[in-house]
Formats: C-alpha cells, sequence, structure tokens
C-alpha cells in the first residue's frame, strides 16, 4: 500500500480510485486524462540509517554534554538519566532546530510543563544566549549540519543549501529559520508526549491527506466543466438534425420505449446492476451465499495472518542472529578497515583473504637484514595505506616501523580469518535459513492477496446491494440477485441504453413509468416536426458527458464537505447524508478505513512482564473514530491501559509515511509506563517501515547522573 504526506504530494491510490470512478461515471477517456496529467504521486523509497550528533554547552548554566548515535547499531535509542538531567529538553531542541511546529498541539501535548519548556528552548535557540548547539545528521543520500553560537546561528546541507543569522532578542529570526528550513524538506518530525488521542491524531492526518488530494482533483474537474458548457453554448458547436435524423431518432426511441415496457426492474437499477453487480455475480444464488462467503474468506485471511505473524517473528529472528554475528565480525575486524554487510560479508571475505594471503617475512627478520644495510640514510616517502596508519619515512628506524606495521597488521589479519572462518560459515547458513522463511512469507503474502481481492469483489456485490434496499431485506435482494444472475434485465437494460445514446437522449427521470413519458413525449415533438417539414437545433453529443462530469464534480464536492465538517456542527448531519448518497462516499471511506487500520496495525496486549501478545486490527470504524478489539474501544474518547496505550500511540506516530530526505524521526518523551518487553514488541514493528529514520526515546534511571544514550538494538551505550 502506497503512501504520502499531504503536504508534498498526492495520494496515488484515491487519485487510482478517483480515476476508475470517473471511467465508471462514463466521462471520455481524454478528460480523464487531462484531469489526472498535473497531478504528481511519485513512490516513496526506503530511507537508509541516519548518523547523528547532538552537543550542548551552557543550557541553563549547567555543565554541557555530547550525544552521538549511528545507524549501524540501530535506529531506536534510549536517553537515559535522572529526572533533571535535560532529557526533555534534548527531544525539544532537535525538534526545533528540524523545524518542528508545536503550536497548536495541545491534544498531543496534553501537558502545560512541554509548553513552557518549548517557549524556553525557542527562546535559548533563536536569541542572543550563551547556549552553544551543534546538531548533525546525515545518512548515504543526505547530511544537515546546524551550529548555534552565543550571537550567531548557521546551517548547510550537503545540497548546497546555507543559512546565517544573526541573533537579536527578536521572535521574527525563529520564524524566517522555520521558512527557510521547510523549503529543505529534511526530516518529518513526530513528537510524543503525554497526549495518547493516537486515533484522532491518525485520522486527522489521513484525512488532510485525502482532502488534499480531493481538493486537487477537484480544480481540474471545475475547469472541464466550465469550459464544456461553455463550448455548449457557441454556434459552432449547434447541431442542426435534418428530417431523416428526426425520423431515425423516433425509430431509436420508439424501441427503447417498447423494450421498457418490458424491464421487470426500473432502469436505474438495472443499469446499476451493469456497473456493480455484472459477472460477479455468476457463482451466486442469494444475498446469504455472498455473506457466508465473505465469512468464510475473513476466516481464511484471520489464520493466514497468524501463519504471517509467526514467519515474521521468525525471520525477525533469525535477521537478529544474523546481525549479532556480523556485529561481532564487524567489531574484530575494525582494525583492518572493514565493515560487513549481509550483502557483501561473503564477498569481502574472500577478498581479505586474496589480498593477504601468503607468507611474510617477521618483524625480527627484518630488523635483522636492515642491521646489515649500510648508512642510516634513504630517501623520504610516505605511506599511505586503507589498512595502516600513514607514516613518513625518512630513515632506517621509520623504515623498521613500516616493515613491523606491516608484519603485525599482516599476523592480525591471518588471526582473524582462523577465527572467522567458521563465524562466516555459520552467517552463511543463517542467510541461507533466512531467504526460505522469506520465500515463505512471500508465498503466505501472495496468498492473502488472492483473498483480498476476493473479498474486495464481493465487498463490492455488498456495497451494491445498499443502492436496492437493506441487507435484512432477504427476500427483495434474492430476487434482484436472480434477475441480475439470468442476465434478462440486464441485457435488455444495455439494449435500452444503447438506443437512448443513439437518439442523444439524456436520462434523468427517477421511474420507468416517467422515462416512458419522457419518451413519448419527445416522439410527439419530433412528429410534429415532421409534419412542418422543420430542422431542429440539438446540443452537441458530448453534453451528456459534460452532464455525467458534472454528476461526478457534485460528487466529489459532497464528499470533500463531509470529510471536512466538524461532527459537532449543525450542518454535519446534512453534509453526511449528501455524501453518503454518493456512489463516491463508500469508495473513498474504505480505502480511508485501510490506511487507519494501516498506521495503527497493532494491539499489543501485556500477558505478563515477560509475554506481550501482538495482534493485528481488522476493524475501524470511520463514523465513531474507533477500532473495535475483541469487543473493547480504542477511539478518540477512550483507551485500553496506560502502557498499551503508549505502544500504540508510538507505533502509530512513527508509521506516517514521507518523502522527506532523512525520513521520520521520532522523539518520545513519556515512555515510563512501558515495560522492556512491551518496548521490544513496539521496537520490532519499526522494521517493516521504510521510512523511519530513528527514533529516541526518554527514560528516567536514577542510576544515571549523566546523560547518556543507548542503542537499544545492541543493549549498549553508544
Amino acid at each position: 500500500m502506497l503512501y504520502s504526506n499531504a503536504s508534498e504530494v498526492n495520494n496515488r491510490e484515491l487519485l487510482d480510485l478517483l480515476k476508475l470512478y470517473f471511467e465508471d461515471a462514463e466521462v471520455p477517456v481524454e478528460w480523464i486524462e487531462s484531469i489526472f496529467a498535473s497531478l504528481n504521486s511519485p513512490v516513496i523509497s526506503t530511507v537508509t540509517g541516519i548518523d547523528f550528533y547532538l552537543k550542548v554547552e551552557g543550557l541553563e548554566g549547567k555543565v554541557g554534554y555530547e550525544l552521538s548515535g549511528s545507524a549501524k547499531n540501530s535506529k531506536v535509542f534510549e536517553i537515559v538519566g535522572t529526572n533533571q538531567r535535560f532529557k526533555t529538553s534534548t527531544l525539544i531542541i532537535i525538534a526545533l532546530i528540524l523545524g518542528f511546529d508545536f503550536d497548536g498541539l495541545d491534544d498531543e501535548l496534553s501537558s502545560n510543563q512541554i509548553v513552557t519548556r518549548v517557549n524556553k528552548m525557542r527562546k535559548f535557540i533563536f536569541e542572543n544566549s550563551d547556549l552553544v548547539m551543534v546538531l548533525k545528521l546525515s545518512n548515504a543520500d543526505y547530511s544537515f549540519n546546524f551550529e548555534k553560537y552565543r550571537d550567531k546561528l548557521t546551517f548547510s546541507d550537503s545540497d548546497g543549501a546555507r543559512g546565517e543569522y544573526y541573533l537579536e532578542n527578536d521572535f521574527s529570526i525563529y520564524e524566517q529559520y522555520q521558512e527557510e528550513l521547510s523549503k529543505l524538506s529534511i526530516a518529518d518530525v513526530q513528537f510524543v508526549s503525554k497526549g495518547r488521542n493516537f486515533v484522532g491524531h491518525v485520522h486527522r492526518e489521513i484525512r488532510d491527506e485525502f482532502l488534499a488530494t480531493l481538493n486537487a482533483i477537484k480544480k481540474p474537474v471545475e475547469i472541464i466543466v466550465n469550459n464544456k458548457l461553455q463550448e455548449s453554448q457557441t454556434n459552432s458547436k449547434i447541431k442542426q438534425k435534418t428530417q431523416v435524423e428526426i425520423k431515425n431518432e423516433n425509430v431509436y426511441l420508439r424501441n427503447a420505449a417498447k423494450a421498457l415496457e418490458g424491464l421487470g426492474l426500473s432502469l436505474n437499477e438495472a443499469v446499476l446492476h451493469s456497473k456493480f453487480l455484472n459477472r460477479k455475480m455468476d457463482n451466486f444464488e442469494t444475498i446469504s451465499s455472498v455473506v457466508k462467503k465473505t465469512e468464510k474468506l475473513n476466516g481464511e485471511e484471520k489464520a493466514l495472518n497468524s501463519l504471517i505473524l509467526v514467519k515474521q517473528e521468525e525471520y525477525n529472528e533469525k535477521m537478529g542472529e544474523i546481525r549479532k554475528y556480523i556485529n561481532g565480525l564487524n567489531a574484530e575486524a575494525a582494525p583492518f578497515g572493514t565493515n560487513f554487510t549481509q550483502n557483501d560479508i561473503l564477498e569481502k571475505m574472500q577478498r581479505i583473504k586474496n589480498e593477504w594471503n601468503g607468507l611474510l617475512i617477521g618483524g625480527e627478520s627484518i630488523k635483522s637484514i636492515l642491521r646489515d644495510l649500510e648508512g642510516e640514510k634513504v630517501v623520504p616517502f610516505t605511506v599511505s595505506s586503507n589498512y595502516l596508519p600513514s607514516l613518513f619515512v625518512k630513515n632506517k628506524q621509520d623504515l623498521m616501523k613500516l616493515f613491523e606495521n606491516v608484519s603485525n597488521h599482516h599476523m592480525g589479519v591471518n588471526k582473524f580469518l582462523q577465527v572467522a572462518d567458521g563465524k562466516i560459515e555459520m552467517v552463511d547458513g543463517l542467510l541461507k535459513e533466512k531467504d526460505l522463511i522469506q520465500l515463505k512469507l512471500r508465498q503466505l503474502n501472495d496468498q492473502r492477496n488472492t483473498i483480498m481481492m476476493e473479498l474486495n469483489e464481493l465487498q463490492s456485490i455488498l456495497d451494491a446491494f445498499r443502492y436496492f434496499g437493506d441487507y435484512d431485506d432477504e427476500s427483495y435482494l434474492d430476487k434482484v440477485m436472480e434477475e441480475v444472475v439470468q442476465r434478462k434485465d440486464y441485457k435488455l437494460s444495455l439494449k435500452i441504453v444503447k438506443l437512448l445514446d443513439e437518439a442523444e437522449f439524456v436520462l434523468n427521470a427517477s421511474s420507468n413509468s416517467e422515462l416512458l413519458d419522457q419518451i413519448h413525449s419527445r416522439i410527439k415533438e419530433n412528429e410534429e416536426l415532421l409534419e412542418k417539414g422543420k430542422t431542429v437545433v440539438s446540443l452537441p453529443s458530448q453534453a451528456k458527458y459534460t452532464i455525467a462530469l458534472g454528476k461526478a464534480l457534485q460528487d466529489l464536492l459532497a464528499v470533500i464537505a463531509y470529510l471536512d465538517a466538524d461532527p459537532s456542527s449543525q450542518s454535519f448531519d446534512a453534509k453526511y447524508r449528501a455524501s453518503v448518497s454518493t456512489n463516491l462516499h463508500h469508495t473513498v471511506v474504505g480505502l480511508f478505513n485501510d490506511y487507519m487500520k494501516e498506521r495503527c496495525k497493532y494491539y499489543f496486549e501485556v500477558i505478563s512482564k515477560e509475554v506481550v501478545v501482538t495482534e493485528v486490527l481488522s476493524q475501524y470504524n470511520f463514523i465513531n473514530q474507533e477500532f473495535d478489539i475483541n469487543g473493547r474501544k480504542v477511539s478518540t474518547r477512550e483507551g485500553i491501559s496506560g502502557g498499551t496505550d503508549s505502544a500504540m500511540t508510538v507505533r502509530s506516530f512513527a508509521s506516517k509515511p514521507t518523502l522527506k530526505k532523512l525520513g521520520l524521526i521520532l522523539l518520545v518523551d513519556e515512555w515510563g509506563d512501558v515495560g522492556v518487553e512491551l518496548a521490544k514488541s513496539v521496537y520490532k514493528t519499526f522494521e517493516e517501515l521504510d521510512t523511519f529514520g530513528f527514533g529516541i526515546f526518554v527514560k528516567v534511571d536514577d542510576d544515571y547522573d549523566v546523560l547518556e544514550l543507548f542503542a537499544v538494538a545492541e543493549g549498549e551505550k553508544e
């Protein structure tokens, strides 16, 4: 599933659904291509790991500190210290430097202390103060540097951007800095404090993204509708029908009227059949059979999800073992200027063997040879290597040192190779096991996708029946289904629509009887024209397409108004009714619910301190803004428990996709109510987030009087 950031790009899946909607509305293909031509939706790519460094001096007159984290160790870090060690201030500093706007986030922060601290840190950073600060962020593709001294602030990045400000006691510097930084698209910061309304937060983010995309579509649609209406009013577009054409039109109309009299359902219902039910209904006889099939597939999907979770856990464990061995080898290989990854470990190990294979004269032998040489001086030269420290050789002693270095390094490499061979075989075996698990995961996901496609088809059938009556009225729905399956009314309806199109007759009647009256009235008007020997002036055939696009625009506006409405306003019910009456409403809301399930995704149930069960969320109620988890509700109004709510909040905030260069940076201030195993379960879910850059979590520990940072994956201090 593809996502986007509403401020950056249109939502790709929503654009695709809207294209299908306009096609179903019989809008001409060239018009649709014109509407979507200028709407971009690039694919979001994976963000590589980030190295960061923070230096702070003079914060409230205290001793300074430095923190650093390396992408090769982890994407998750815990900042540990006592309650007085500036942990929260550190997160706020990072957020402010990266342009995060705290204003208007009362619901997420839920803390007056945080708001006060933000204002204080903003003053320290962006006004003349004794605070000294350096922040450096970089990955394989991009880097950003920030420095602040008493009266000067500078920033730069690897794309060539530069900024320099001389600080006065003037808040406008902060506003200027924010404006300049927003142009760089550095990182998407998510700040988690005491607030736990993650459902409302994610709902708003997705709503804003959908509204941005829908409004982007609205503008070109309005332009085309207006242009086509103007074209229809110009003389060059008006057509005169001859006597022969009028006679032919009446033939089409009479045939349509005759067919209409034999139609069991209303023509509107029959047309809906053709759009919504078509061949998907051939395998079903009753509405209950569709419901039963849906329930069966839902059960199969749930079972597959359980298998996928088990296999994903196996995969994660295997990756953990691989990382453990590779990190150990990297520590041992560090003196030789080598760093392994799972993708290149076998190739690099072979390269080391090839480069250092063979015997080398030992250090004592070298000394003996050099002692026998006459003289002390040598022609000066410098030796530089990836494997050895640089050395300027100017005499015999330097030359002896050089050979000793080479000899010692050679012995170190050979010793490393003797130890590493067994570990390399182990890593090779683990990599093969990992590949088999990965293959099984792909197979399971393919099975699940097949089921999901079938479920989507069944859901489209059930959704279509909303147009014909209540689910509870099975006798009527079964009658409709039987008529659709038998194809009698379906084929007849296609014939009627085609005949009316040939006669350039706009279908806008609410019932068959009304339509018959309109057809007979038109036939009578044509007969009068024929008697008088007159021609008739008519609008071009594209007028009906303009009407179709105008109707689609009305539906689009209704859905936009509903998404943008305040549920507490008096007009909300009217906007809801207008939206839900459109075909577009259920499509958009269905996709919205899928996004909510993907963003929030997991419910973490704490069985004990050592056991945490992770469950995938499956049901989201758009209207009530709530998830149903085994009968318990998680919504904008209620949660489950402190630790679980915190875990679900953090995972939901971390899952926001972004096109920013360094991805998403997660800063979590309140993490004290989350136990060790629950925290591990949350951290594991970050591995599936392509645009997650890194996260820093605050932990209070009175044993750490000095602020320290730990890489969670390694359990070691950075």
